[in-house]
């Protein structure tokens, strides 16, 4: 049975959620996430487009060099993108979600851009950039789980 997951902005106004299984969880370390989000790297999970669901607010798109995203227009967090290379998947931050206990990602993207203080997990995979198949990140997962 699939747990409803639940989210939202840091102000309140947009809250969302969804009620599938988690395709994909990883770590970004491109300078865009870096510099749009003010850390390190981001925390990304990948679902279905069609499962998500606004239940409070309504989020505003901003367009990015590789996404589109949906955000809080008052306090500006970005909750989910949305990009060409996979149009039909969402791209959720994790840190908006309520619950991130979950979250382990199996795959670091990005990695020659990473801090060099950052220590990856040795069990997740190292792409230097992005993935020449971004449903490489989806398989990964899956074996993850079979484990």
């Amino acid at each position: 049975m699939t747990t409803e997951r639940q989210g939202g902005c840091d102000c309140g106004n947009v809250r969302y959620a969804f009620s599938c299984d988690i395709l994909s969880c990883y770590a970004c370390h491109c300078t865009d996430c870096q510099t749009r989000s003010g850390a390190a790297f981001t925390l990304t999970a990948i679902i279905p487009k069609s499962e998500i669901r606004v239940t409070k607010g309504e989020p505003q798109e901003a367009r990015w060099k590789i996404a589109t995203t949906q955000i809080c227009g008052n306090c500006g967090v970005t909750l989910w993108g949305i990009a060409p290379l996979v149009p039909d998947f969402a791209l959720v931050r994790v840190g908006t979600l309520d619950d991130t206990a979950w979250a382990n990602p199996i795959a670091h993207i990005w990695a020659a851009s990473a801090q060099p203080w950052i220590r990856f997990n040795d069990n997740a995979k190292k792409f230097p950039g992005q993935p020449e198949n971004p449903l490489e990140l989806l398989e990964l997962w899956t074996q993850y789980q079979s484990h």
